[in-house]
């Protein structure tokens, strides 16, 4: 059965996405049968095209609802994580992005509900993510660094190293008020600080 409670948390990195995950929705659902899991675990790899992305996104999301048996399934940043291939790899405009996620969910049937985490300011957000994660996390830097590397958005603007990373998720998040705006699902904006 594909038709589930599915709620998409979603803000950019170091927003406070699992926080909330951790210390509000999963304390919610406490006599449900919940699976928490990372928006990576849909996000396909770059394709020749959007269509093609689109078709194993699509895949991947029903193989995920058809291989689990809970009844709500909490998705930590799915939005998020294929933002960066459609915006930075494809290009895709506001409206194309909304266009997009509208697809996703019609053809994947379920019930959606979208959280999304919001902060006053982004750039300091940003600079603390950078900071704990050049400590903790170098993957996650060097991730996006080699991401940039080949991101025709990026190479475009010149987006490299440190400068690139703040000023490609200072970009995302120019779209994320655009897709809380425009999706027609049932969602809740949390600010956050």
């Amino acid at each position: 059965m594909l038709n589930r409670k599915i709620i998409l948390v979603e803000g950019l990195s170091g927003t406070g996405k699992s926080t909330y995950i951790k210390n509000r929705i999963e304390n919610t659902f406490d006599n449900e049968n919940i699976l928490v899991i990372h928006g990576d675990r849909v996000r396909p790899t770059i394709k020749e095209n959007v269509k093609e992305y689109f078709q194993e996104n699509k895949r991947m999301f029903q193989d995920l609802l058809m291989n689990t048996v809970e009844d709500t399934i909490i998705i930590d940043g799915l939005i998020h994580t294929t933002e960066y291939d459609l915006i930075g790899c494809y290009e895709l405009s506001r409206i194309e992005l909304v266009e997009y996620y509208t697809k996703l969910f019609y053809e994947v049937n379920s019930s959606y509900f979208l959280v999304y985490i919001c902060v006053p300011n982004i750039e300091k957000v940003i600079d603390e993510t950078m900071s704990e994660r050049k400590e903790k996390r170098k993957d996650w830097i060097e991730g996006i660094t080699s991401f940039l590397e080949y991101s025709s958005l990026a190479k475009r603007k010149s987006w490299k190293g440190e400068i690139g990373i703040k000023a490609f998720l200072k970009y995302i998040d120019g779209y994320n008020e655009y897709l809380f705006d425009n999706l027609c699902i049932k969602k809740h904006k949390v600010m956050r600080g």
